[in-house]
């Protein structure tokens, strides 16, 4: 079965050799599918034959970006996301702008590997390497999705088009335990931060009140609807 591998990392060059004698058929290697420009040039300087990204430009950009908006859109405005609203304030709409960024580069994907399949009808078999990146929890709310977008855009050209879609972990057990070990990291430090945090609110809420300045230099009229909730204030006026 003819393969194709899809490579969008540079992490992922240091197992080229592993990745090509694993998914060769009966001597015929895989064909190779670079979707980055350092990709390109490490491909080009060993003298692997590849197919570039570049040859997969989109066809449709303009018309792709209107379709994420529009799919970006009708997510976030449907009725069934209503639950995402406090006090008529949607706070789902963080959310909507990377949304939409995602999609684009979805898109844009998928019609790159919908292009490649065009031009090479006899692969029947897609393999796409697991991203090696972390992905920090403080990262944005999409990386996770975003690290997997390559292999999406490829399963659902696969779907479309009964091809078999793999997925290959290429991560280590040492690489394994190494990101473990930076998540406990990461635990501890917000737990020790959190407890500092604790300290210093419970020792300014033992300090004694201190009077408030207000320092203004607004009109009269905007001020006097307010002095007489805070009768401890000490109001320093700028203007006349």
């Amino acid at each position: 079965m003819k393969t194709a591998i899809f490579l969008y990392e540079t992490s992922q060059l240091a197992s080229l050799d592993a990745l090509i004698a694993k998914w060769s058929d009966g001597g015929v290697a895989p064909t190779i599918v670079s979707l980055d420009a350092e990709i390109d040039f490490a491909l080009e300087k060993r003298g692997v034959p590849f197919v570039s990204g570049k040859t997969l430009q989109n066809r449709a950009s303009p018309a792709t970006y209107v379709r994420a908006e529009e799919m970006a859109r009708s997510l976030y405005d449907d009725e069934r996301m209503s639950f995402l609203k406090y006090r008529d304030v949607p706070l789902a709409d963080s959310l909507r702008f990377s949304t939409h960024v995602y999609l684009v580069y979805l898109l844009y994907y998928v019609d790159a590997v919908e292009r490649f399949r065009e031009n090479a009808p006899d692969v029947k078999r897609f393999v796409v390497p697991v991203s090696v990146a972390p992905v920090s929890k403080t990262s944005d709310p999409l990386a996770v999705e975003e690290s997997k977008m390559i292999h999406e855009a490829a399963r659902l050209v696969c779907e479309r088009n009964g091809i078999l879609c793999e997925a290959h972990d290429m991560r280590s057990s040492a690489l394994s335990v190494k990101n473990k070990r930076q998540a406990f990291v990461f635990e501890t430090k917000r737990v020790l931060f959190g407890v500092v945090l604790s300290f210093m609110n419970a020792f300014m809420a033992l300090r004694p009140r201190r009077q408030i300045r207000i320092v203004a230099s607004d009109y009269w009229k905007s001020l006097a609807p307010i002095l007489h909730q805070l009768p401890e204030a000490e109001l320093i006026l700028l203007d006349r």
